[in-house]
């Protein structure tokens, strides 16, 4: 590792720890994933369709504070591609598609989103190392509950509940609701073993109504992302990949900051091969401890969500679970030797 790199990681471990200690950390109101990466069109829509390949599919499932109550589950899947590709004028148009669905509590409160993303991303310079991609997303959503799983005073019968009797309750209708996010992203590959990126997000920009009875009043807030990651070789096959992610959402903030490891089997792309462990720090929130396996046009994830707040009386320091794979087609490409493939071109 040169200078420069020693400066720029220590100005990322720096930057997290400042979050990490300083800002006030209150876990926040969208779905999340502690493996961010491994949701790219949930991180920033300029994220659509950088990778190396013809089309990705992804899929997360999450399972929290299944230990205290009914579990909070949380299931996404992803698919982009590139529509256009401009060797000459050095720019891609991409799109993807976006399906999230999350189930929280003994009611069941339901939220599903179907997004659809565009991203135009445009070369820097001549040796296509250095790409800026600008990126929207817009589609609908939905929440919604199960009424049938709620009680009501009301129905006492003296002795005990009853569900026989009509709780005489308004009942709670499905309300589906537009949605817009927006992004910017940057990367960085001066070196073959070297990445820098960047990005920045702001989801639920139109502010869409959360509320069942049409109060203008109850409303989504923006949420803005913004992260920065590196790649580097620590090693002739070990690669370092510091992160920082801070968010923020109204009155809600939360910053993870960690570090994954990747021992690379074998280099060449078609057959590419990498055993990948991490450890992240969620604010004063959880521990995340991770996994995962490079198998040519596969990664799999797992984590594990070690929960360290004033929460671990009663969770026994169980937080989730994240299950994640990816799949990037890249049929037209010739296999070649690589330390670190370009994501693009």
């Amino acid at each position: 590792m040169n200078y420069l790199q020693k400066y720029i990681y220590l100005f990322c471990l720096s930057l997290g720890v400042y979050f990490f200690v300083f800002v006030q950390m209150v876990q926040g109101q969208d779905i999340h994933f502690s493996q961010t990466a491994t949701s790219p069109l949930n991180l920033n829509p300029a994220e659509t369709g950088v990778f190396q390949g013809q089309y990705r599919f992804t899929a997360n499932h999450r399972n929290q504070w299944f230990s205290i109550s009914n579990p909070f589950t949380t299931f996404s899947a992803g698919f982009d591609a590139s529509l256009y590709r401009n060797q000459r004028s050095n720019y891609i148009i991409a799109s993807g598609l976006l399906l999230n669905t999350d189930i929280a509590g003994s009611s069941r409160y339901t939220e599903m989103q179907a997004m659809a993303s565009v991203a135009f991303i445009k070369g820097l310079n001549r040796k296509k190392t250095n790409f800026l991609s600008l990126g929207i997303q817009g589609g609908i959503g939905q929440h919604n509950l199960d009424y049938s799983r709620l009680q009501f005073d009301n129905q006492f019968d003296g002795k005990q509940y009853n569900p026989d009797i009509v709780s005489e309750e308004a009942l709670i209708q499905p309300t589906i609701y537009p949605d817009i996010a927006a992004g910017i992203y940057w990367l960085y590959q001066p070196r073959r073993d070297l990445i820098y990126n960047a990005g920045f997000s702001v989801f639920h920009i139109n502010r869409p109504s959360l509320s069942f009875f049409d109060n203008e009043n109850i409303y989504i807030n923006p949420r803005y992302m913004t992260y920065f990651r590196m790649e580097f070789e620590i090693g002739t096959q070990t690669q370092m990949i510091p992160v920082v992610y801070f968010q923020t959402q109204h009155n809600y903030r939360e910053v993870l900051v960690g570090t994954n490891f990747r021992f690379v089997q074998n280099f060449r792309r078609q057959d590419f091969s990498a055993f990948n462990t991490g450890i992240y720090f969620r604010g004063w929130d959880a521990v995340i401890l991770s996994l995962g396996w490079d198998w040519k046009a596969f990664n799999f994830g797992l984590s594990y969500d070690m929960n360290i707040s004033s929460l671990k009386s009663a969770s026994k320091t169980i937080g989730a679970y994240e299950l994640s794979v990816i799949y990037i087609s890249n049929k037209n490409k010739k296999p070649k030797p690589t330390k670190m493939p370009c994501f693009i071109f």
